[in-house]
């Protein structure tokens, strides 16, 4: 299965080289995004994301952010549209429940050079109460950070449930009521032949 998110994706980083707190010690600038393309930035990428694209520049829905703080502290912000896949397990279906995980990673640095964090407040579920799907119901969603195969991994981790109601009256009734249509034919059937044979 796929699935399409459209998201704000924000990342923060040190860079000790850019620090001026001897001149403005809390003082914060922001700097157009093309400055991006000047600084070191981790090679961010998503492993199961199958398509992803940035809105046209200039359009109203293309959102992005660059800001540098005293201490060298970067945050780098923008909106981005994402496809990725979920492999499902369909044991149990209808009765199953999916998790579906957008892994976000760094393309060539190992886990000790670039080191990945969910920052302090993503420690808690997060609230997804306002999407509604027609055959799954969103049970809950979390975060979560390993190391894999040397590489620094951050999880976003979706649990569906599957709504069995949905899939009783998509699948098994429409089902159902042609089987016993064709029962009925095959019964219309044997009624007229044994008519024929007993003439009235």
């Amino acid at each position: 299965m796929d699935y399409a998110l459209e998201l704000f994706y924000r990342e923060s980083w040190l860079d000790q080289r850019l620090h001026y707190e001897e001149y403005f010690k809390d003082e914060k600038i922001l700097l157009h995004e093309s400055y991006i393309n000047f600084l070191w930035h981790p090679d961010t990428f998503m492993p199961n994301a199958i398509a992803s694209k940035n809105p046209q520049k200039h359009s109203i829905s293309h959102r992005s952010l660059l800001r540098l703080s005293a201490d060298g502290t970067i945050l780098y912000s923008r909106r981005i549209s994402i496809v990725a896949e979920c492999p499902m397990d369909l044991t149990l279906f209808p009765f199953d429940s999916q998790l579906c995980k957008l892994a976000i990673e760094s393309y060539g640095y190992t886990a000790d050079r670039v080191r990945y964090f969910w920052s302090n407040n993503m420690g808690v579920p997060l609230l997804l109460h306002k999407i509604r799907l027609p055959d799954f119901q969103i049970k809950e969603a979390y975060v979560t950070s390993v190391i894999e195969s040397n590489y620094s991994r951050l999880y976003v981790c979706f649990v569906f449930d599957r709504s069995s109601g949905f899939c009783l009256i998509q699948l098994v009734v429409p089902s159902t009521a042609v089987v016993i249509t064709s029962w009925v034919s095959l019964w219309m059937e044997s009624q007229t032949e044994f008519q024929a044979n007993f003439p009235g």
